[in-house]
């Protein structure tokens, strides 16, 4: 990244390379999206355009695959809860998926976010809460 950006002193690169050697990521393996990923940009951006394009591309794809595995429709989803640390559109990132994926107009959905790691533990909390008050409801 160092090379590529010339933003970075070598100080900087060379700590860089250093917490990636150690990290377990795979150099191969690990992905970067294209707006931070040197060989796809000349620059880092970290714009709301940019993590939109992310959120879009790792919910869809895994929306899609858990569908895929569990031999269900999008329409047969009753619940959707997504949640976010730091990143907020608007429209929400349920409100995209619910219209990507075409799930019916009744679904109840819930984006949580701002609220750092712990939204996941929220969002679970509030996964269980709405299947309990919804028995034989699909989330």
């Amino acid at each position: 990244a160092g090379k590529c950006w010339k933003m970075y002193k070598q100080d900087n690169v060379d700590f860089m390379y250093k917490v990636f050697a150690k990290s377990g990521l795979s150099a191969t393996g690990t992905f970067l999206p294209s707006n931070i990923h040197p060989c796809h940009t000349k620059e880092p951006s970290n714009d709301i355009p940019s993590a939109l394009r992310e959120a879009e591309m790792v919910m869809t794809g895994a929306v899609s695959e858990v569908l895929e595995k569990m031999h269900m429709k999008p329409t047969d989803i009753d619940i959707l809860v997504t949640c976010t640390s730091v990143f907020c559109s608007t429209p929400s990132l349920a409100s995209l998926l619910v219209n990507r994926f075409k799930m019916r107009p009744d679904i109840q959905s819930y984006h949580l976010g701002g609220m750092g790691c712990g939204t996941g533990v929220v969002a679970v909390n509030l996964v269980r809460d709405l299947l309990a008050a919804r028995p034989g409801s699909v989330a």
